[in-house]
């Protein structure tokens, strides 16, 4: 039995946020990735020029920010 305490609400929070705001970067990167980059190496560039900066945004600047809010 674990009882639900103010930092177990905070940690879920937590995660959820920067889930959230890694999520909002990855579709506003994948948007401006698809408008610039030429249809026949779409699929290959795309997603690797969207999540490779979406998940170093979730892993210091989200979190940082979230940490000191």
């Amino acid at each position: 039995n674990q009882t639900l305490t103010l930092s177990n609400v905070w940690s879920v929070n937590y995660t959820v946020e920067v889930a959230l705001l890694a999520g909002l970067s990855l579709a506003y990167l994948e948007r401006f990735w698809r408008k610039h980059i030429p249809e026949v190496v779409s699929m290959i560039f795309v997603p690797f020029l969207s999540l490779i900066p979406a998940l170093i945004l979730a892993h210091t600047v989200w979190s940082y920010w979230l940490d000191n809010w």
